[in-house]
């Protein structure tokens, strides 16, 4: 075998040697931006997740009173940012025993069945300012539809910590849900449209 020939052979595994190399390097350098977005701890007193609905174009109300959230965001690193929220069915709260009852009830939520509604954001987008959008999976009654909430982020330095406030809202459709069955189903009666509101205060280390 010539050295011309030798060398010929050896281009290519050196071109693969290179191209793997490059390949681990975005690997670790995205494995390192994952682990820099720093995790929040929310302030479950100064935070909400509120609903509004229509019945006979008249508003109704309703709040979850039990969720968690894990949050880890930096407006300087969205590719290793994330949100998931975990809320009870149950917990959700109109002030009226009878429209609680009916929430729980195999027609809605049918809480004992499905406990658990999901919140899963995983791709973020910078609008401008303080303005985001997210773009993430909701699952309700084992139905995952994919929708985009526009919230704003102001954080402020209090003490030792940063203090983080996010508003948002978003328009979901209940029926795609399977929310409101039999004589519920009818949208002249409960609109389809019901509009999900948060309110989240965080706080994390400097």
């Amino acid at each position: 075998m010539s050295i011309r020939d030798s060398r010929r052979r050896a281009m290519p595994s050196l071109a693969a040697c290179v191209v793997l190399a490059g390949a681990l390097a975005i690997g670790a350098t995205a494995a390192a931006n994952a682990a820099d977005a720093p995790e929040w701890t929310v302030d479950a007193k100064s935070s909400q997740i509120k609903f509004t609905g229509r019945q006979m174009n008249v508003p109704s109300d309703g709040v979850f009173r039990r969720w968690t959230a894990t949050i880890r965001f930096d407006p300087k690193n969205l590719a290793g940012s994330s949100v998931d929220v975990t809320i009870e069915t149950a917990s959700a709260h109109t002030g009226n025993k009878d429209m609680d009852a009916t929430l729980e009830s195999e027609k809605f939520f049918e809480v004992k069945k499905f406990p658990k509604a999901k919140f899963v954001a995983s791709s973020f987008r910078a609008k401008g300012g303080n303005k985001y959008e997210a773009v993430a999976k909701l699952t309700i009654r084992d139905v995952t539809q994919e929708v985009v909430l526009p919230f704003t982020l102001d954080v402020a330095d209090k003490g030792a910590e940063q203090v983080a406030t996010v508003t948002g809202k978003v328009d979901v459709s209940r029926t795609k849900f399977g929310i409101g069955r039999g004589d519920w189903s009818d949208t002249k009666v409960i609109a389809d449209k019901v509009v999900i509101e948060i309110k989240v205060v965080a706080s994390r280390k400097k």
